[in-house]
């Protein structure tokens, strides 16, 4: 029986670019990858989706265009992205999903974008704060979420648990050290058909396996990850 992501805490919705598997890992994942892992894929928001950051205006198309996103849409989308962040400046995701679905809905090519949401099983804050020191800025562009103990928008595709570790506002990945092929090994433990870690448990077993086995400094968790654009798509059919 798959989690109630209503039951777990927003981290936010993203925009993320699935990229071809990289030969060092293993092909226990899908030939096409998923992740939230800045070291693998483009992911929006960032900075350049503020207008209080210092971005030319080619600058800012260049970096939308990278998810389809038309020069003629990005004045706008920027309004309101910084519109939505004038409080804190946290630009390293979308506080929003209906934010995150206005910038989906003009991607040209949605085929090549994914619209995600993250979540966080609460159980798991205490691990969260206790490990506050392992990232450089203290869980700053994290921690803030957390603390608003958001619940996560129902309505997406559940996927799995992917093990992130925050580090610097970006997340690093259990792909990142090749562990789905160490967890099978030690664990038994298998990626489902989107490269994803099935149970709670087992994510929290490989999560806690990288931090033990050298994994770098960083704010390690097993986070939900949930799919949205169907439900988008959906929608705006007529």
């Amino acid at each position: 029986m798959k989690p109630d992501a209503n039951a777990f805490i927003s981290g936010g919705f993203f925009l993320t670019m699935p990229v071809g598997r990289p030969q060092f890992l293993t092909t226990l994942v899908p030939d096409l990858i998923l992740t939230l892992s800045n070291c693998f894929a483009e992911i929006a928001p960032d900075d350049w989706a503020d207008e209080g950051y210092n971005y030319e205006d080619q600058e800012r198309i260049e970096e939308a265009l990278k998810f389809g996103i038309p020069a003629s849409a990005v004045p706008s989308l920027v309004a309101q992205f910084t519109q939505a962040v004038r409080s804190n400046h946290l630009t390293n995701f979308f506080p929003s999903l209906s934010l995150a679905q206005e910038f989906y809905h003009h991607c040209t090519n949605k085929e090549r974008v994914a619209l995600i949401g993250i979540g966080l099983e609460p159980s798991l804050i205490p691990s969260v704060l206790a490990q506050l020191k392992d990232d450089v800025n203290q869980g700053y562009g994290l921690i803030e979420r957390v603390n608003e103990k958001e619940p996560l928008e129902p309505g997406g595709e559940i996927l799995g648990y992917e093990p992130l570790g925050f580090e610097g506002t970006k997340f690093h990945s259990w792909l990142c050290h090749n562990a789905p092929e160490d967890a099978y090994q030690k664990f038994g433990i298998r990626p489902n058909s989107h490269g994803f870690i099935d149970s709670l448990a087992d994510a929290v077993r490989v999560t806690e396996n990288l931090k033990a086995t050298g994994a770098e400094p960083a704010i390690w968790e097993p986070w939900l990850i949930v799919q949205y654009q169907n439900a988008v798509e959906s929608s705006s059919t007529p």
